[in-house]
């Protein structure tokens, strides 16, 4: 349902638009989001930088989960020599070594998700800005993401002419992402890591129509 009402609300779009230009013709244009975001050199660097940071918070729990393997292994080969005391002082050292190791993987959790969210809105804002002119010097009408039209012939496809575009407008500026501070598809947020890694997310999220999307 939700693909037929954009359908719609495109279709009722173009209609306003080629209204508003009378007899003009209605140019319009559209995008490959997931072509953008892998074949640009500022979404591919985004996403080393999340590669990065992910491989960093996933080597930090190994480390924590070994020395909390350690603990265990102390405790199991030791548990039967010693007094009571001793016995129950190591048991609420590995509880406290337990809770540890799950609040830093909340902590590096979320640290992922901001470094995603940054890197997502900047390249979206990028993005939207190279549209922007893009199709103003071309004369389009309106500009959509090709994922949201049911149909769009190859004449319409810009994609190519904006991952050059694109290339050319951000050579000069510098990446925001996880090497400084974080994507296609649908956006996913990292998921609790399982058995203690931290998995970097997928590049930025696929816009709607019309305009990138921001977290």
């Amino acid at each position: 349902m939700t693909r037929y009402r954009t359908i719609i609300v495109l279709a009722a779009a173009i209609a306003l638009a080629a209204g508003s230009v009378f007899a003009a013709d209605v140019k319009i244009g559209v995008f490959d989001f997931q072509r953008v975001s892998e074949e640009t050199a500022r979404g591919q660097e985004l996403r080393a930088n999340l590669e990065k940071f992910g491989d960093k918070k996933k080597g930090e729990i190994t480390s924590k989960e070994n020395e909390l393997k350690a603990m265990e292994d102390k405790y199991k080969a030791e548990a039967f020599s010693l007094t009571a005391e001793k016995r129950s002082q190591m048991e609420k050292d590995i509880q406290k070594k337990q809770l540890d190791l799950q609040s830093f993987r909340d902590s590096a959790q979320k640290e992922m998700q901001i470094e995603v969210n940054e890197a997502q809105g900047k390249f979206n804002d990028q993005l939207l800005s190279v549209i922007n002119a893009l199709g103003k010097e071309r004369g389009y009408t309106l500009v959509f993401a090709k994922e949201q039209v049911a149909f769009a012939s190859d004449t319409a496809d810009m994609t190519s002419e904006l991952i050059e575009r694109f290339n050319q407008e951000t050579a000069k500026a510098p990446a925001a992402g996880a090497a400084t501070a974080p994507a296609a598809g649908t956006a996913k947020p990292p998921a609790a890591p399982a058995g203690g890694t931290a998995k970097p997310p997928a590049p930025p999220a696929k816009p709607p129509a019309g305009e990138p999307k921001k977290p």
